[in-house]
């Protein structure tokens, strides 16, 4: 009991410590904000430690904890001696108020719960076995990655969909290490981290936009793991694509207020892990960065401020990083995207135009009674968002706003298209992958949600 409890710790503390570290180069401290604090840092030390297994693997170095452990415990530990460099004094750290200590300790411990009681079943269905798991085990046991990755992925369909990003898998090897060997409920851990890191990111954005009490009220709404069927228990990707996406509008709003390079940082942290998760998470990841530039040439003052050398562009090469490593490792291994090159031979943009006449109708229906009118998958979250968009687009629209609401309005539409140009049959696209895929989005609209709401009702805005 005691060396297992050992061993967990080890897979997400590690980390959690390597991405605290890193913060502090970028000059982030946990007295920036106590509560999302946690999440930012286990994202950024989940995006190093992926980094570093792919690394290890392509070197051939053998898949053992003894060597790879010591070796982020190192990159920690310089990391922390870098950010001693950093003269930025520690913002004051302030008290969380009790309601959303509350509510935050009782939705992690719902979200803990419903992971521990889906941690009782095998990883034997569905995309987390077919297709993140069964990626990870091919990984972890050739040990390294070569010729021979890309030949046992596709043998047999053994793996379904091998074009997909590889952090989930890297992770889940990062698990194996640890562990010793290949275990079902060990590659769950790092990527069910998640779940319970959309809670505190979610809560320190809003507690940073509202007044306590409404903050704590709102909380529920946006958190995936309280969605009704359950979507983000298992070791799927979908919540790091939420998590990331959340993490990218809170991290911009901060920067537009700020001016600070150390956001627009966090901003890119973000977008990096959506778009290192799955391919859904490279298109908003892509629709995010275009929403700003429309942002940007609207506004020419908010472009002077927050932009005032190009270098601040370079942050964008982490995203960029994670959507070309996918597409390079899959050039390289022969995987190849089913919406790309897909059994038909018609591109998708061809299907797409072939099939609007037919599916346009059923596809908005799904969308409308599934997702928006659906109180328990998205408590009415993105239906509220699109109320806004019509009936208040000042409010939506305003100022740094713009990024954000656009991005969401393109992700929207963009994952609409999708189902209409799927060369798969619309009903069981429709039935596997709605919900799945729009509760990506559901934390993120939700603080752009509550942002809307601090401004329509300004006693419900956070003191300044």
């Amino acid at each position: 009991m005691i060396e297992t409890a050992l061993r967990i710790a080890v897979v997400l503390l590690v980390p959690f410590a390597v991405g605290a570290a890193c913060l502090r180069v970028f000059g982030h401290r946990r007295s920036d904000d106590a509560l999302a604090w946690p999440a930012w840092s286990y994202v950024t030390g989940a995006l190093v430690t992926g980094g570093a297994v792919a690394s290890w693997a392509h070197l051939g170095l053998p898949l053992r904890a003894a060597g790879l452990v010591p070796a982020l415990v190192a990159v920690a530990a310089g990391a922390f001696l870098l950010s001693l460099r950093n003269s930025r004094e520690p913002r004051p750290t302030q008290r969380t108020p009790w309601p959303l200590v509350v509510a935050v300790a009782a939705l992690a411990a719902v979200t803990i719960d419903r992971l521990a009681v889906v941690d009782a079943r095998a990883v034997i269905r569905g995309d987390e076995a077919q297709i993140w798991a069964a990626k990870a085990k091919v990984l972890f046991h050739l040990g390294r990655i070569d010729e021979r990755f890309g030949e046992n992925a596709k043998r047999a369909g053994f793996v379904l969909h091998p074009d997909y990003p590889a952090l989930n898998p890297l992770l889940q090897v990062w698990a194996f290490v640890v562990w010793g060997g290949a275990s079902d409920v060990v590659g769950r851990i790092p990527i069910q981290a998640f779940t319970l890191a959309v809670v505190f990111a979610l809560a320190g954005a809003l507690r940073r936009t509202l007044r306590p009490g409404v903050a704590a009220a709102c909380l529920g709404l946006g958190l995936p793991s309280l969605a009704v069927p359950p979507i983000v228990e298992t070791a799927d990707s979908d919540v790091m694509v939420a998590l990331g996406l959340l993490l990218a509008f809170d991290a911009w709003t901060s920067f537009a207020a700020s001016a600070e390079g150390r956001d627009l940082a966090r901003a890119a942290i973000g977008l990096a892990l959506a778009a290192g998760s799955k391919h859904e998470g490279e298109l908003l990841a892509v629709v995010s960065v275009a929403a700003g530039a429309v942002a940007m040439a609207r506004d020419r003052e908010l472009r002077r401020r927050l932009f005032p050398t190009p270098l601040r562009l370079s942050w964008l090469a982490l995203p960029a990083a994670a959507i070309g490593g996918t597409w390079l490792a899959n050039f390289l291994h022969g995987f190849s995207n089913d919406l790309v090159s897909n059994p038909t031979g018609k591109p998708f943009w061809v299907l797409a135009f072939a099939q609007l006449p037919d599916r346009a109708a059923p596809v908005a229906r799904a969308f409308a009674g599934e997702i928006l009118l659906d109180v328990g998958a998205t408590r009415l979250v993105l239906l509220a968002f699109l109320a806004t968009c019509v009936l208040a687009p000042r409010v939506a629209f305003a100022g740094a706003r713009l990024a954000p609401a656009l991005a969401l309005l393109l992700a929207i539409g963009v994952e609409l298209l999708v189902f209409v140009g799927s060369y798969a049959p619309l009903e069981w696209h429709l039935s596997t992958a709605l919900l799945r895929v729009f509760s990506q989005l559901v934390p993120a609209a939700s603080l752009v949600n509550a942002q809307a709401l601090a401004t329509l009702v300004p006693r419900f805005a956070a003191p300044a």
